[in-house]
């Protein structure tokens, strides 16, 4: 029998994890007048370039205005830009700029090193079982939308 304590105690921690993660984000990107989800969009662009808004927004709980708002603000402080020779005025692609990029790489190592101290008392191994066993909650989750909306 499923322990309903259990599934409060993971969605407790799960909740107290993410929200923590935003406070460090918001707190880093702050001095650059920025938000959380403007560093996941820099981030996101510095490990894969040319995105759309589309592919930006996925997996992150954000909707479209939104991420549109985010995009403008980023292109204003002129962190990023539309990548040049499109013939469009939907879909657009956007990449860094010089300062993005810098902003980019800087966020990532603060990243690293936030990762290196959450978890320099924990085995690799253990590590490694977390995460597969997160994706697998994370994945049974989603079944479990579908499933249960029937």
């Amino acid at each position: 029998m499923i322990n309903i304590d259990r599934f409060e105690r993971f969605s407790k921690t799960i909740n107290q994890i993410s929200k923590e993660l935003k406070k460090i984000k918001y707190k880093h990107m702050s001095k650059y007048g920025l938000g959380s989800i403007h560093a996941m969009c820099i981030i996101s662009l510095g490990e894969t370039p040319c995105q759309t808004a589309q592919e930006l927004m996925n997996g992150e709980e954000i909707d479209k205005a939104q991420m549109s708002r985010v995009l403008k603000d980023l292109c204003g402080k002129g962190y990023i830009r539309p990548v040049e020779g499109q013939n469009r005025k939907y879909r657009l692609r956007y990449e860094l700029t010089e300062t993005g990029r810098k902003i980019a790489a800087e966020v990532r190592q603060k990243a690293v090193d936030i990762v290196k101290f959450v978890d320099v008392d924990i085995d690799c191994e253990d590590i490694i079982v977390m995460y597969k066993t997160l994706e697998n909650i994370c994945r049974n989750i989603i079944k479990a939308q579908d499933e249960f909306e029937k």
